[in-house]
């Protein structure tokens, strides 16, 4: 089962204690990724095709204040060495015609 959703700025602001006890709860939690410079037609269906192979607990596609997409996503994984094998092989890979950044958190 994956979650499949739209976070807002105002939704997605975390603070730098939030950040800190994230990580400290991470083998608990599962691992958040972010994903940056994905194409704006892209579609939910096209990142989940991107992580084929991984364990993909979640997805949240990120928007601007106006409600557009802005690029950007987070995925979370239930664990740190799922998200870890995900960040070192996918790092920079293509989703259509751009590369993408992946950044771990945990």
């Amino acid at each position: 089962n994956h979650t499949i959703g739209m976070t807002t700025p105002s939704d997605s602001a975390v603070s730098e204690n939030d950040q800190k006890r994230q990580k400290q709860d991470c083998s608990a939690t599962g691992c958040m990724v972010s994903i940056r410079g994905i194409p704006f037609n892209a579609t939910p269906q096209n990142v989940m095709d991107f992580f084929k192979g991984y364990d993909v607990k979640s997805l949240r596609f990120i928007r601007d204040r106006k409600g557009r997409f802005s690029g950007q996503a987070t995925v979370a994984f239930d664990d740190r060495q799922q998200a870890l094998r995900a960040v070192t092989s996918l790092d920079r890979k293509y989703i259509g015609s751009r590369y993408v950044l992946l950044r771990i958190f945990c």
